[in-house]
């Protein structure tokens, strides 16, 4: 199958390693439904391995979550707020918008680029 790595956000890879566990690129291409994704998914990992998403092991070149991005699955799982973000008048986003880019600027690292690179995901045309 044929797709682009750009269909995919960080946090459904990061979902998707928790589910296979420690796994090699290539394994994980499988995974996501595609029998090869080149260097693609290679490079895409580095990156969120530079950000502190994704730890590599180096002798078994198997992928994990680092304890920074287990948090972030965590989270996830447990946010009840959806619901009353949903509820929200689209005016009420404003402030909500407000306290994001503050924890942007002031809170961990990971999390910002985070922040960042889905607000560019879901911004796409």
């Amino acid at each position: 199958m044929a797709f682009s790595m750009r269909e995919f956000r960080d946090l459904d890879l990061m979902l998707k390693l928790k589910e296979a566990g420690p796994i090699p690129a290539k394994e994980l291409a499988h995974e996501l439904g595609a029998d090869e994704f080149g260097s693609h998914l290679g490079r895409r990992l580095g990156w969120m391995r530079r950000y502190g998403m994704l730890d590599l092991d180096q002798k078994t070149r198997n992928w994990s979550l680092t304890e920074g991005g287990a948090r972030v699955i965590y989270a996830r799982k447990r946010a009840r707020l959806m619901d009353e973000l949903e509820a929200l008048p689209a005016e009420e986003l404003i402030e909500v918008m407000a306290a994001i880019t503050a924890r942007y600027r002031l809170g961990d690292p990971m999390t910002a680029v985070m922040l960042r690179r889905e607000f560019i995901f879901g911004t796409r045309r």
